[in-house]
């Protein structure tokens, strides 16, 4: 029983170091753990379980969640994203749905790859270019960094290959998660924090 008590007080000492962390490095967080909180959407696709944010659809149609408080210019955001099936990523600088800005998709659908899913950029509607690949149902940290024309993403802490250059994408819009059309997909997000 003290062991179990033990490793529990470790553990609550540890949230509380990640949420200083996160404080410090000056990100907010934009998901709160027990609902969708700011997010709006489809509450039939998009639900909270065991304080992870979880995504699933039947690939008929695309389903996003939008951060419905502000459209957001220049921005650093991070977020830890497990796909497990299918495919899931952040839609930035669009009008919220629809095709139009940039997108981070990452899974089976863009991916030739039978045993990983991809890391790709989506311009207006349109695939881009690969940026890295990741192995399916495992958790990876993304941080986005979107400043004027340009897009980099770090998977990991480490960057991948391409920074992206988009003169054409809008200077603000809606940030969204999203599930795109294709494929039944089943994805999960948890520690998405943004810095402005």
């Amino acid at each position: 029983m003290t062991r179990v008590a033990i490793l529990l007080c470790l553990g609550s000492f540890a949230g509380a170091a990640q949420l200083t962390n996160e404080a410090s490095d000056g990100y907010q967080s934009l998901f709160n753990g027990p609902d969708l909180g700011q997010w709006m959407g489809d509450q039939q696709r998009w639900k909270v379980e065991r304080g992870v944010l979880t995504g699933t659809s039947d690939g008929k149609s695309a389903s996003a969640l939008v951060l419905s408080t502000r459209e957001l210019g220049d921005f650093e955001l991070r977020f830890d994203l497990r796909v497990i099936r299918g495919a899931g990523g952040v839609h930035m600088r669009g009008p919220g749905m629809g095709p139009l800005g940039a997108e981070l998709e990452v899974g089976a659908l863009s991916c030739a790859l039978a045993v990983t899913f991809c890391v790709q950029w989506i311009m207006n509607g349109s695939p881009f270019v690969i940026a890295s690949s990741v192995q399916p149902g495992e958790w990876n940290t993304y941080r986005v960094v979107c400043k004027g024309s340009t897009f980099d993403v770090f998977l990991n802490e480490r960057p991948t290959t391409y920074t992206i250059g988009a003169a054409h994408i809008a200077p603000r819009g809606k940030l969204s998660l999203i599930m795109p059309a294709g494929a039944p997909s089943e994805i999960e997000f948890r520690n998405i924090g943004l810095k402005e």
